[in-house]
């Protein structure tokens, strides 16, 4: 029997360059959109005096970009070199965070939003490409949960400084300094030069631009969205609604917790671990929902993001393992598209179900019911997705 420390040796390398360029460009990429995150409705409440109605509106709009975008991206990245593609969408991107500040009102910002929510889908579906391309296939689910820390680490550093940014120095300077940040992702991003692209273009077919073996996954998530987004994206009015001072402690929190849940499950798919810790994650997620709607100071804010953060940290890798692990080498762009379709589709309606419901009740009370879209992610997941992927993943190998 090989001793285990053997074992241990001839494991694939994990932290090369390409995974620590490709990694560390996603996180400068995803710490400015998250410092936009909170700030945007504040900027919109404050500069403009949109409601909530208006507000959940513009926040929609940048997903309904992205939803129309990514099965393009995706089939752009199965047929060109990928790392073209990526660092085209980065420089729009990147140059994109200053045009807020002219955007002038309701149009100008509507226009921002599409042409941002278009270069984000882009972007973020070549790093999610890329970074399967690169991982090798033994640490597969171990690596993505590791690429996918830069969420939740960006979720912590961008909301603070963004609000730190427009509390002392204005919109203006906010916009200016995310258009630096990304600026220095795609610096780092540069060095990703070099990693695989598809051997074998994909032909072009409307049909084709989804990947329909990623459906069932990518339609379970597309419900646990619904109930993030609104919480996210709604989380610094809720606090000033609710006089619970700084939304920072609610995102830092959130984002601790994030962090701990891909670092302690990051490696259970490679272990053959999915179905218990996803449906525990969804309980414990549908749980901090419910208990959002009940907060009544700072540290129960903060709590209730902790617990969103851990369940929501489990679920994503796992799933998003789960869209990849069925797809071909030069299917993974469709793979990763219809995948992030699924998220961004449910961030938009989630944020314009959030903003509406609001007006008319309150979120205290739009987080109190918010929890029953879980209950239909985690049905299509346990009677379709799971076993659907459990058929399916053998064919593939």
């Amino acid at each position: 029997m090989r001793p285990r420390n053997s074992s241990a040796s001839d494991r694939p390398p994990l932290f090369t360059r390409l995974f620590l360029a490709v990694t560390f460009s996603n996180l400068f990429l995803a710490s400015s959109f998250f410092a936009l995150m909170p700030t945007l409705p504040l900027y919109m409440r404050n500069v403009f005096g949109f409601d909530n109605s208006q507000i959940g509106m513009v926040i929609a709009v940048f997903s309904i970009a992205g939803l129309l975008v990514r099965p393009f991206a995706g089939y752009l990245l199965d047929s060109l070199p990928r790392f073209a593609v990526f660092m085209t969408a980065f420089v729009l991107i990147s140059a994109l965070y200053g045009a807020y500040a002219l955007a002038g009102g309701m149009i100008g910002l509507i226009c921002v939003r599409l042409l941002h929510g278009g270069t984000w889908a882009t972007v973020t579906t070549a790093t999610s490409t890329m970074v399967v391309d690169i991982l090798p296939v033994q640490r597969r689910g171990e690596g993505i949960g590791i690429f996918a820390l830069a969420f939740p680490l960006a979720t912590a550093i961008g909301p603070v400084i963004g609000l730190a940014i427009m509390a002392q120095w204005g919109s203006t300077v906010l916009f200016v300094a995310l258009s630096l940040i990304s600026f220095v992702g795609l610096g780092v991003g540069v060095m990703t030069r070099g990693a695989p692209s598809p051997e074998k273009p994909r032909p072009f077919r409307i049909a084709d631009l989804l990947l329909k073996k990623a459906l069932p996954v990518s339609i379970t998530m597309l419900f646990l969205t619904f109930p993030y987004g609104g919480a996210l994206v709604f989380a610094s009015l809720y606090a000033a609604e609710k006089d619970l001072g700084s939304s920072g402690p609610f995102f830092v929190v959130f984002s601790v917790c994030l962090i701990l849940a891909r670092v302690l499950f990051g490696r259970g798919f490679d272990r053959g671990q999915i179905r218990g810790p996803v449906v525990g994650a969804m309980a414990l997620f549908a749980a901090g929902l419910f208990w959002l709607s009940f907060v009544g100071n700072a540290w129960q804010f903060a709590m209730a993001g902790g617990m969103i953060g851990f369940g929501f940290g489990i679920i994503m890798p796992l799933l998003q393992t789960m869209a990849n692990s069925v797809a071909k080498p030069n299917e993974r762009g469709a793979a990763n598209s219809t995948f992030f379709i699924s998220f961004d589709l449910g961030i938009g309606v989630g944020s314009y179900i959030t903003g509406f419901w609001a007006k008319q009740t309150s979120l205290e009370n739009v987080y109190l019911f918010s929890w029953s879209f879980i209950v239909l992610g985690l049905a299509v997941f346990l009677l379709w997705a799971y076993p659907y992927w459990r058929r399916l993943r053998p064919q593939v190998g």
